[in-house]
């Protein structure tokens, strides 16, 4: 028999019989719907159906009731169990419908019919219903078998004979269902486990209207309530007792404000142990309301944070350090991101720029710089950032006056124990006095330098002139010595004449060589007045190689005879002063040879 929600009741009573078979037949095939519309426009005279006029009351009734269901309703009919269904249960035959209408229920089911048909028989057979939950089907979905779950039930439909004509199916898919009941359970064990390996961690459930909550030994413990108690529920209020009195009234109004608007309640507070040690909690939850706003639940968790406390009261304390150290400092202080990424200025920065704190966070920094020194400094920076190599460089920043004044800017990269750039600190310091230091010693030393080249210009001017001096000076010194010279050339000449004269006088004509002879002592004056004059004129000296032997050989003559030929000589000169020097040193010889004893032998080396 058919219940009042629907469903086909699998007990085994037979369906009334029916009376009025023209009002069945004015209302058959009448419904709404795809299903209706196939099956009208479907010729069944060709089919084990007939044509439906012919079709029995039974069919035509429990057919109705299938088209007019909005469940998922299926009539397997006669012998080889042929499928009829609605709209609802069209989605279940899937890839097979519309296709399967009318079919044998063992071609339709060919993948699950071990299953069903087993089942389908025996209500045939019996007349027994049959109903099964999460019932394990191998169907084939996409060309492929996947397991899949259903909730369905066989009911037998009876002839007025009580023979059993077919088969009312009512039937949903539970895979979804079951899939996330066991993602929920695995979801709850592994969250179980997880709290269960931690004693910061503990879960509640507060049963407002009867004000009694309900937690975990975890969330007892924290709150000083006896576990047991806990287990069985607790007025909330035993579980403010260990929160912080200063803390207390912001706890409850942030309770009181959730359980008003149903949102999401988080607050951090302190809870203080009989001993006296303060511990930091975080609790989280929400408030299911009723569809008139009246709150009825409120789950949540609680976290032990007092280790995260401490850490962030350490790290604030360490922050406060950092900004003292580096506002104390007259360097700009800077830090970026692993990127580059500017993201810290110390307060002297913003002192020095006079520009509005963050406001030169990210690429922004780049406008400090002046137009000419941007390229160069942000290439370096690129490359400094891509190989982590420090970052140094002179360029000029912007001062809060307007001006533009040099800076010193050096970065250096901060590195983890991997090896990897952490984080990049930098610096910038003022150098504008020592630019200015600069260009003034450079200027000084250009001045210097120029200095030097016109004094070492004069001095040596001044040692040329010295030189000079000294030369002329040793000229007037042996202004002596020379004109003696002179006057011993001149003898050589005037010696050579005379003998020439009385040679001639005599008819000797063999005077050659007196002719040369004086020749020769003019040339040597004329070479002694050259040298002379080099020597005034800064002209330099050329040596030249002579053969004293032969020079001193052709003076022979003038020589003897001026020595009173009782000398022996043995030459020896320097190149350019042989001729003049042995000449004076013949007559200075024979000087001393007329003063000597008579017939004494002199022998004396010219120089």
């Amino acid at each position: 028999m058919i219940r009042d929600d629907g469903r086909v009741c699998t007990a085994c009573t037979p369906l009334p019989s029916i009376t009025r078979k023209s009002s069945l037949m004015k209302s058959f095939l009448i419904a709404r719907g795809d299903m209706s519309e196939r099956m009208r426009s479907t010729n069944w005279d060709a089919t084990p159906f007939g044509p439906p006029a012919n079709w029995p009351a039974e069919l035509k009734m429990i057919l109705n009731l299938c088209l007019n269901t909005s469940l998922p309703t299926a009539i397997y009919w006669g012998a080889d169990l042929r499928l009829l269904y609605n709209d609802a249960w069209a989605p279940i035959a899937g890839e097979k419908h519309p296709w399967a209408l009318g079919r044998p229920a063992r071609e339709v089911w060919a993948d699950i019919w071990h299953v069903i048909e087993p089942q389908l028989t025996a209500v045939m057979t019996t007349g027994e219903g049959f109903s099964v939950t999460d019932q394990l089907l191998p169907m084939k979905r996409g060309g492929r078998i996947q397991n899949t779950h259903w909730d369905y039930s066989f009911a037998p439909v009876f002839s007025n004979d009580g023979k059993v004509l077919g088969i009312f199916n009512q039937g949903n898919e539970t895979t979804a269902r079951l899939n996330a009941e066991r993602a929920l359970r695995a979801s709850e064990e592994r969250l179980e486990y997880a709290l269960g390996a931690s004693n910061t961690v503990g879960t509640w459930d507060w049963d407002i209207p009867n004000d009694r909550v309900v937690s975990d030994e975890r969330f007892a413990r924290m709150y000083g309530v006896d576990r047991e108690r806990a287990a069985r529920g607790a007025p909330l209020g035993e579980f403010f007792r260990r929160v912080a009195p200063e803390d207390l009234p912001r706890l409850q109004a942030a309770i009181a404000a959730c359980m008003r608007s149903g949102e999401t309640y988080a607050e951090e507070y302190r809870l203080v142990s009989p001993d006296g040690s303060v511990r930091w909690v975080a609790a989280e939850g929400r408030v299911t309301l009723a569809p008139d706003g009246t709150p009825l639940r409120f789950p949540g968790v609680s976290f032990d944070i007092t280790e995260r406390k401490m850490v962030e009261a350490a790290l604030r304390e360490s922050e406060e350090r950092f900004r003292a150290i580096t506002n104390s400092v007259d360097q700009m202080i800077w830090s970026t991101r692993p990127d580059g990424f500017h993201d810290y200025f110390n307060q002297r920065w913003y002192d020095y720029t006079g520009v509005p704190a963050g406001s030169t966070d990210g690429e922004e920094w780049n406008g400090m710089f002046h137009p000419d020194d941007r390229e160069r400094a942000f290439a370096l920076w690129s490359r400094c950032l891509e190989t982590g190599a420090p970052y140094h460089i002179e360029y000029r920043l912007r001062h809060r006056s307007g001006v533009w004044r040099w800076v010193l800017g050096r970065a250096q990269a901060v590195r983890n124990d991997a090896g990897e750039i952490i984080r990049w600190f930098g610096s910038c310091t003022d150098i504008q006095d020592i630019v200015d230091a600069r260009e003034v010693l450079a200027r000084s030393r250009e001045e210097l330098e120029r200095e030097i080249g016109e004094r070492t210009a004069k001095l040596m001017q001044a040692e040329e002139q010295l030189r000079q001096a000294q030369k002329m000076e040793a000229v007037g010194q042996l202004t002596g010595g020379i004109a003696h010279d002179f006057n011993n050339m001149l003898a050589v000449i005037l010696g050579a004449v005379n003998l020439l004269e009385r040679k001639l006088a005599r008819g000797d004509t063999d005077v050659g060589r007196f002719i040369e002879a004086a020749k020769d002592g003019a040339n040597r004056a004329a070479s002694l007045t050259q040298r002379l004059l080099a020597f005034s004129r800064r002209q330099p000296l050329q040596p030249e190689v002579i053969e004293p032997n032969r020079m001193v050989a052709g003076m022979t003559e003038l020589l003897t005879r001026a020595s009173a030929s009782r000398s022996r000589w043995k030459p020896c000169c320097r190149p350019g002063s042989g001729g003049s020097t042995s000449t004076r040193a013949s007559w200075k010889t024979r000087s001393s040879i007329s003063r000597s004893t008579p017939g004494t032998r002199c022998r004396r080396a010219a120089s």
